[in-house]
């Protein structure tokens, strides 16, 4: 097997994960790192912090909470799509099981 061919095979996807919660950032991260071919790459409690994360470094997927405090995910995920419209956005309920 090649260099080349064995990056292709050892790539992993590179996930950012925004939540304000530092345990549901600390959850997820463990989750995602559990599995192969994936790896948090850097992890951001706010949009501002997303977005800057984005600009830096190299992301190929963002897992954001909906109910993120100033814009919210739903907001995020419009704003990714504007600056970065390859990156693919999940969004998900997790903090609105936390305040129940």
């Amino acid at each position: 097997m090649g260099r080349e061919e064995h990056d292709k095979k050892t790539k992993k996807t590179r996930i950012l994960v925004v939540d304000e919660h530092p345990a549901v950032r600390e959850g997820l991260t463990r989750l995602i790192n559990d599995e192969p071919g994936f790896m948090v790459a850097a992890e951001a409690e706010s949009t501002e912090q997303a977005l800057d994360t984005i600009s830096k470094q190299q992301v190929d997927l963002v897992i954001a909470d909906v109910s993120l405090e100033g814009t919210g995910g739903v907001q995020l995920t419009e704003e990714i799509k504007s600056r970065c419209p390859h990156i693919p956005v999940l969004v998900l309920p997790v903090s609105k099981f936390l305040e129940k």
